[in-house]
């Protein structure tokens, strides 16, 4: 993995008053250490408001990226995605005017491949940087489920739906 135009962070579960989730701090980190040393000099955080949510995913990202010192000015919000699919591709809508077309994605280890998978059909170059998960039940319970996941996006692409 080389230099890129921007490192991609798919958004998790953030509230206002707590902060991200375990899932999601493990991205920001990842991202921050992207960020410091040059693998991109922009961060793009997808996420909208999701249901346990106070805020929009993407605004408390920003924030907590803001809040450990990476620049207001480099980190570029995409605030209206609800899934995977959505994250990278509204993040190449939002993007598509600076020239942006190689991207480092950031998710959590077990969300790698359909996260890759996904952003192959949204922009040109595509790399990945797992963060690491607790091994957890949660987390068995997100590997069983990814499969299936990836099934289905595979059918939204194919047929557009």
């Amino acid at each position: 993995m080389g230099g890129s135009d921007a490192i991609v962070v798919l958004g998790h579960a953030i509230d206002s008053y707590y902060g991200p989730s375990d899932w999601l701090l493990a991205r920001l980190e990842e991202a921050i250490y992207l960020y410091d040393n040059s693998y991109a000099n922009k961060i793009i955080v997808s996420g909208g408001v999701g249901p346990t949510d106070t805020i929009a995913v993407a605004e408390g990202m920003k924030w907590w990226l803001v809040d450990r010192g990476i620049p207001y000015q480099s980190i570029l919000m995409e605030s209206s995605a609800n899934n995977t699919y959505e994250n990278l591709k509204y993040s190449r809508y939002l993007v598509y005017e600076l020239g942006i077309e190689s991207i480092i994605v950031v998710t959590n280890d077990f969300h790698m491949y359909r996260s890759i998978y996904i952003a192959n059909m949204f922009f040109d170059y595509v790399s990945g940087r797992p963060a690491f998960a607790e091994f957890n039940f949660d987390k068995i319970v997100a590997y069983i489920r990814e499969p299936l996941s990836i099934m289905k996006y595979t059918i939204v692409h194919w047929f557009n739906i």
